[in-house]
C-alpha cells in the first residue's frame, strides 16, 4: 500500500509510467541477485551437514561433492533469484503503474481488494489445473496418448502434435499449482455463502468476534488468497514428497510378495520321504504353515496352445499373501473345502475363459494319451476364475497362457493325470512363519540342517527391489530434509506476509481501538483471521497432496501389477505431522506476535498519516 502511494507521489513530480516501471523491475533484480547468493550461501551452510548425513549413499566425499556442484548451484540459485523477484515485480508494478494517480495517493486501511468477480483467465487456469490433476488420478495424460500414437505423414499435423506435447509436458508438474491458484480464488470468491460454516467452526475459539472474522475473511481477498495458495502449495507438495517413498516402500513390498507368495520361497532337493520333510518343517519353531506347489507344461487336446497345469494343496489358500481379489465367482473357504476333499475339480485363468469360452460351473475335459493310441478322460468341474499366483506363475504369464489349477489330492486321486506331469517329485515350498520371526534366519536353517536346496526369505526378495536406483533417489530420508527446507523457507515467508498485512493495517487496529476493542480482543481477531486461513488452505492442500500422491504411486505400478493393489491404503507417515504441526504452530505464533507488536504503539502513531 506505501510503496502504491509513493508511486503516486513520483507521478506527481512527473515520473512516467516506464520509468517508474523500469526502476522497480533493476530493484527487483538487485534483491533477487542478493537473495540468489544468500540463498546459496545458506544452503552451503547446510549441505555441509546434510551431504555427511547422506555420505554412506554417495561415490564422492562431501567435501568433493560440495567443491564440485557449489559453483553450478551458485549460477543457479542467483539466476533463479533474479528471474523469479523480477517476473514477481513485473506482473503487479504493470498494473500499478497504469492506475490513475488520483487512486494511487488515496488512503486505504490495507492492501489493495481483488476484484470481486472470478475472472476467465482464473477459470482458465483452473480448469487445466484440474485437467492435469484428473489426468494424474486417471494415469493417463494427453502427452502419453500422443506418444503411443504413429507419427502422422502430414507435417502440420506433426508439428502441431509436437506442441501440445511439449506443452502437456511442461503442464504436468505445473497442473497441481494452477489447480490450487484457481480453486483458492473460487474458493474465496464464493466463502460468502460459507460464513455460517466458518462461523460456527471458530466460535468456540473466538466467541463474538467470529463474525468479524469471518467478514474479514470474505472481504479481504487480496491477503487471504495470498496466504491459502502458499500453505495449500506447500502441503501439497509436501504431502506428496513424503507420502510418495513410503508408497513406493510399499509398492515394492507388494511386487516382493507376488514374486515370493509367503514369507519363504524353498526348493527342495532329492526327497526321499516328503511326508517325514514336512512333518520336519512344520516343527522347526517359527514356521506356521507350510504349502506344497507345482507347475508343469501339458498340451490340452482342444487347446492349441502349450497350456500349464498347476497343482497346489489347500494350505495355499491360508498363505498370507494371498487374497480373496485374486479369485472370482468362488470364495477361498469353497476352493479350500473342495481341494481338501480332492473333488476332481479346477480353478482356470481369464485367458483360457476368455480365448477358449471356458465357463465357470461347466465340465473341463482333459484327455491324458495312456498308451498307444489310447486315451482317457478326466472330467474336472470349474470352480471359479484364479486371477493370481503368487509364488507359482509371473503376471505375465497369467495373462498370456492358459492355465488350470488343481489340488493335490486330486492329482493323487487321478494316476492319468499324474502322466501329464514329467517331475511329478519337483515342485517347491511356501513357508509362512510368525510375526515376531526373522525369515531371512529361517531359510538360512532350511538351507543347512533340511533336504531344502535353496531357501529365499522376504526380506532377501525387498532388499532387491529397495535397490532399484528410483527408490534409492527417492528415499525417505532425503525426502524429509528437502521437505523441511521447503518448509523452512515456506513458513518464513508466510510469517513475513503476515507480519507485513498486520504492519500495514495499523490504521485500522487504531480505528478498532478508537471504537472501544481492546488489545487482547485484536490480537484474538488477526489470530482467527489466520487460523481460518490455515484450516480452509489445509483441507485443500491435503486433498490435493493425497491424490498427486495416489495419481504418482498409480503410475509407477505396470498395469499388469495392479490386481496386486486393489484395496491398497494410502498410509502417511507420522514425521509429517510432526514436520507440518512445527511449521503451521510457527506460522500462528508469528501470527499473535505481529498483531501483539502493532497494538503496543500508540493510538497517534497508528492513525498517523503516511505519504
Amino acid at each position: 500500500m506505501r510503496e502504491r502511494r509513493e508511486i503516486g507521489l513520483l507521478k506527481v513530480r512527473g515520473a512516467t509510467n516506464e520509468r517508474i516501471l523500469s526502476f522497480l523491475l533493476v530493484k527487483g533484480f538487485i534483491i533477487g541477485g542478493i537473495g540468489g547468493i544468500v540463498g546459496s550461501f545458506i544452503g552451503y551452510l547446510a549441505s555441509m551437514h546434510f551431504i555427511k548425513f547422506f555420505s554412506e549413499e554417495l561415490i564422492l566425499s562431501p567435501e568433493q561433492t560440495i567443491s564440485r556442484f557449489l559453483s553450478f548451484y551458485l549460477e543457479v540459485g542467483v539466476g533463479l533469484g533474479i528471474v523469479m523477484l523480477t517476473l514477481a515485480t513485473y506482473i503487479p508494478a504493470r498494473k500499478t503503474v497504469k492506475m490513475e494517480t488520483q487512486k494511487l495517493l488515496q488512503e486505504y486501511l490495507e492492501e489493495v481488494e481483488l476484484p470481486k468477480k472470478i475472472t476467465k483467465k482464473t477459470l482458465m487456469i483452473f480448469t487445466i489445473g484440474l485437467m492435469k490433476v484428473v489426468e494424474t488420478i486417471l494415469n493417463t495424460s494427453v502427452a502419453a496418448i500422443i506418444a503411443s500414437m504413429e507419427a502422422p505423414e502430414n507435417f502440420v499435423v506433426f508439428f502441431v502434435g509436437t506442441i501440445i506435447l511439449l506443452a502437456d509436458l511442461i503442464l504436468i508438474p505445473l497442473g497441481p499449482i494452477f489447480f490450487i491458484y484457481g480453486l483458492t480464488k473460487i474458493v474465496t470468491y464464493y466463502s460468502v455463502k460459507f460464513h455460517k460454516i466458518f462461523k460456527t467452526v471458530i466460535k468456540p475459539l473466538l466467541g463474538e468476534l467470529s463474525d468479524m472474522v469471518t467478514k474479514n475473511f470474505s472481504r479481504k481477498t487480496t491477503r487471504t488468497i495470498k496466504i491459502m495458495i502458499i500453505t495449500s502449495i506447500v502441503l501439497i507438495y509436501g504431502i506428496a514428497i513424503i507420502t510418495v517413498p513410503s508408497l513406493m516402500a510399499r509398492q515394492a513390498r507388494i511386487f516382493a510378495e507376488a514374486q515370493n507368495g509367503a514369507d519363504i520361497f524353498a526348493e527342495p532337493g532329492y526327497v526321499i520321504n516328503e511326508t517325514q520333510l514336512l512333518e520336519n518343517l512344520s516343527k522347526i519353531e517359527g514356521i506356521e504353515l507350510v504349502s506344497r506347489v507345482m507347475a508343469d507344461n501339458f498340451m490340452f487336446r482342444d487347446i492349441e496352445k502349450l497350456s500349464l497345469l498347476v497343482v497346489i494343496d489347500e494350505n495355499y489358500f491360508n498363505v498370507s499373501y494371498f487374497k480373496s481379489s485374486y479369485l472370482k465367482d468362488v470364495s477361498i473357504a469353497e476352493v479350500y473345502g473342495k481341494f481338501k476333499s480332492g473333488e476332481n475339480c479346477c480353478l482356470i485363468n481369464e485367458y483360457l475363459r476368455d480365448e477358449y469360452g471356458f465357463k465357470v460351473g461347466e465340465q473341463l475335459n482333459m484327455t491324458v494319451l495312456v498308451g498307444e493310441n489310447v486315451t482317457k478322460t478326466v472330467k474336472l468341474r470349474v470352480l471359479g476364475i484364479i486371477k493370481a499366483l503368487p509364488g507359482i506363475v509371473s503376471i505375465y504369464v497369467m495373462k498370456n497362457r492358459p492355465i488350470i489349477v488343481i489340488s493335490y489330492n486330486c492329482l493323487q486321486n487321478n494316476t492319468y493325470i499324474q502322466k501329464l506331469l514329467h517331475g511329478y517329485n519337483l515342485h517347491q515350498y511356501l513357508i509362512d512363519v510368525s510375526e515376531d520371526v526373522n525369515s531371512t534366519e529361517i531359510a538360512e536353517k532350511l538351507e543347512s540342517y533340511y533336504e531344502i536346496r535353496s531357501a529365499i526369505s522376504i526380506e532377501q526378495v525387498m532388499q532387491k527391489y529397495m535397490d532399484d536406483p528410483l527408490l534409492t533417489i527417492f528415499s525417505l530420508k532425503f525426502c524429509y530434509v528437502e521437505y523441511v527446507f521447503s518448509l523452512t523457507v515456506a513458513t518464513f515467508g508466510l510469517s513475513l506476509l503476515v507480519a507485513t498485512s498486520i504492519l500495514e493495517r495499523e490504521r485500522e487496529i487504531g480505528l478498532l481501538i478508537v471504537r472501544g476493542m481492546t488489545r487482547k480482543q485484536i490480537v484474538k481477531m488477526v489470530f482467527g483471521e489466520t487460523l481460518l486461513m490455515i484450516m480452509v488452505s489445509s483441507l485443500l492442500g491435503i486433498v490435493g497432496g493425497l491424490l498427486i500422491a495416489y495419481g504418482f504411486y498409480l503410475l509407477l505400478i505396470p498395469p499388469e501389477m495392479k490386481i496386486f493393489f486393489i484395496n491398497e491404503p494410502i498410509v502417511i507417515p507420522r514425521e509429517l505431522y510432526v514436520i507440518l504441526s512445527l511449521g503451521i504452530t510457527t506460522f500462528l505464533a508469528t501470527s499473535l506476535i505481529s498483531a501483539w507488536c502493532a497494538t503496543r504503539k500508540s493510538l497517534a502513531k497508528m492513525l498517523r498519516m503516511h505519504h
